[in-house]
């Protein structure tokens, strides 16, 4: 078997990172490991033309003379880093994306059922599931969702407002109410 990987556009995840230090550089590197198209924000432009990462487009407005020495494209900021890269990427087909920001945007719900969204922050990562969410786990990890949305749990227990932990190594699931999709976050 060949180590060479043929990636047809669209194939791998696409990266959009609002700010830069809401994850390790650990995380930043296993996101960046498979030379995903990239979206930054104005504020974390820097970090990474500083770091030689190449940056596919830009959410914001960016000097031409900047923009052509880098060959970067632009996406008018209108909504916000996150949401204007997530329009971009539906129209475009894209089928998943990694985003990196300090919080969850409102709106981003609506992009789920076109394009499978993984949401890190500093401490966390969030999928958008519907209806269920199976995961086998170590005994004390928390699990960070909505109770409201919740219909249902097995091998979990609630700690706090939103906070779930696993009773023990193994399957935890939770089944959620109505239709929607449904943040889901684990620690890092």
């Amino acid at each position: 078997m060949s180590s060479h990987h043929i990636v047809r556009e669209n194939q791998e995840p696409a990266l959009i990172v609002d700010t830069v230090g809401d994850l390790s550089e650990e995380y930043m590197g296993q996101l960046l490991e498979w030379s995903p198209t990239i979206f930054v924000g104005e504020s974390s432009l820097a970090y990474f033309l500083l770091n030689d990462i190449k940056v596919d487009f830009l959410v914001g407005r960016l000097e031409e003379t900047v923009a052509s020495a880098q060959d970067i494209k632009t996406v008018s900021l209108t909504n916000g880093v996150v949401i204007d890269a997530l329009e971009y990427l539906s129209k475009k087909d894209y089928k998943a994306v990694n985003i990196i920001a300090s919080a969850l945007p409102k709106g981003i719900e609506e992009y789920c059922s076109q394009i499978n969204i993984a949401f890190f922050t500093a401490q966390r990562k969030y999928v958008y599931v519907r209806e269920k969410y199976e995961k086998w786990q170590i005994k004390g990890l928390k699990v960070y969702v909505d109770q409201a949305a919740v219909a249902s749990s097995k091998g979990l227990r609630i700690v706090g407002d939103n906070i779930y932990e696993t009773i023990g190594e193994g399957f935890f699931s939770l089944r959620f109410t109505g239709d929607n999709y449904v943040a889901v976050g684990e620690e890092l």
